[in-house]
């Protein structure tokens, strides 16, 4: 980003994995207009806002990014500061579109007057192997590229799609004529430069443009472009993965954290254990906690979901996996608390959030009750992380440090938080192989 640009970066984060790219920027978890005047005065070109509306029914997302925009338009008055907005959502097309970003136009446009010329679509997230050619999105793995619509992915019992052609999901989300979805493609921006991108994106129609990228330098010949736009009038609402975020912040982490960055000689080996919460239940998780398994220093806790369902009636099951965790870490050892591995649907699409949404709470209960400091604590799966950083440790600010594996964030806590002073990790369901975990384990225990 441009040290002479003066708009503030703002992402607004459906869940707490969107800081996967990037390094030393604040995460906050309210968003109260006070707070948000204060961000708008600090030196960082951005900051995210996480509201953890993907684990919401499409309502209360949309009044969420509602409220959101209304605070965010307190805040710019208050510090007469403009702003760009980010609405970062998954890298596999998982979230409440288009209804999050029409809320935040809506809001944006009736308290600040603010006219976006269009919604840019963009999930291309390269770390995490997920490219966008020819307008399919595709997913990487073992060197094979898969259509995101032949993915698990797509079949999310809240989330689920058919698409893999962007310009046929949007039409899918929106009701509208896949043909008047606009897209920027490969040739676009390597043959054409952002001067080519700056005349797709200010063409004389609000329909969305799908961006296809399989580098980051797709990604910042597309930046430019939408930069030379920007500080001509035109404004857009971007709806991305995180890669885009990075680039346009300006903020995309350099190298991997290692063990002496994270724990900054706070800890020695002889401390406690570490305490993972893993929720997630797409299928790479459940590999990844079967070959965690294998390290000597890490100890499995299944939480059977039927017992947790129903927060108040599992108080005293809860306690005693907490018991059983806090035995562990005060051992010197790694617990790793995660729900069975089969996914209980329920009989509609809220039922699912509500049936998720109460899942995570018991999960935070028990990371509450544990009682033993860990060394760490790594959240595994978006929702989870979330719910555990605000209920269980109180978690209303923290600083990204960056990532100790591609896609896999380190936050520092403020001083308010139960955690200050223990690294929280935001390990994404979806991200790595089936190693992943066990690595990272490795990294954190050091062993």
């Amino acid at each position: 980003m441009k040290e002479s640009y003066p708009k503030k970066v703002v992402i607004i984060d459906d869940d707490p994995t969107g800081s996967q790219t990037i390094s030393n920027l604040p995460v906050l978890l309210e968003w109260p207009a006070a707070l948000l005047e204060r961000e708008f005065r600090e030196p960082e070109a951005g900051f995210f806002i996480l509201t953890n509306s993907r684990s919401m029914p499409g309502e209360e997302a949309a009044a969420v990014n509602r409220e959101v925009g209304e605070n965010l338009a307190r805040a710019s008055r208050m510090t007469g500061k403009d702003f760009i907005v980010i609405s970062r959502s998954d890298s596999t097309l998982r979230g409440h579109y288009p209804a999050e970003t029409e809320a935040l136009k809506s809001a944006l446009k009736n308290a600040l007057g603010h006219v976006y010329q269009c919604d840019v679509i963009m999930p291309f997230f390269g770390e995490g192997g997920r490219y966008t050619r020819d307008d399919i999105h595709w997913v990487a793995r073992q060197g094979q590229w898969i259509p995101v619509g032949e993915t698990e992915f797509a079949r999310d019992p809240v989330f689920g799609y058919q698409s893999s052609n962007l310009r046929e999901w949007v039409a899918e989300k929106t009701g509208l004529d896949p043909a008047t979805v606009r897209s920027i493609s490969l040739d676009d921006l390597r043959y054409g430069g952002p001067e080519w991108v700056y005349a797709i994106l200010t063409q004389d129609t609000s329909t969305p443009v799908i961006v296809n990228a399989v580098t980051y330098d797709d990604v910042e010949t597309f930046m430019q472009g939408s930069l030379q736009a920007e500080e001509n009038g035109y404004r857009f609402m971007y709806r991305t993965a995180a890669s885009f975020v990075a680039v346009r912040t300006g903020a995309a982490s350099k190298k991997l954290l290692t063990t002496r960055d994270i724990y900054q000689e706070k800890t020695s080996p002889e401390a406690h254990g570490g305490l993972v919460i893993a929720g997630s239940y797409v299928n790479l998780t459940t590999q990844q906690l079967e070959k965690a398994q294998e390290l000597e220093r890490v100890r499995g806790i299944e939480a059977d979901v039927n017992q947790l369902v129903e927060p108040l009636e599992a108080r005293d099951y809860i306690k005693e996996i907490s018991r059983r965790a806090a035995a562990v870490i005060g051992a010197g050892k790694t617990a790793v608390i995660y729900t069975t591995r089969e996914y209980i649907r329920a009989e509609s699409l809220a039922g699912n959030l509500q049936q998720g949404t109460a899942i995570a709470d018991s999960m935070a209960e028990i990371a509450a009750h544990v009682g033993v400091k860990p060394r760490f604590v790594l959240a595994k799966g978006g929702i989870t992380s979330h719910v555990l950083a605000t209920r269980a440790f109180r978690i209303t600010r923290a600083r990204v440090l960056g990532q100790v594996y591609p896609g896999v964030s380190v936050w520092e806590p403020d001083r308010s938080s139960a955690l200050y002073g223990i690294p929280y990790l935001v390990f994404p369901g979806n991200v790595g192989d089936a190693d992943t975990l066990k690595e990272v384990l490795k990294i954190m225990e050091v062993v």
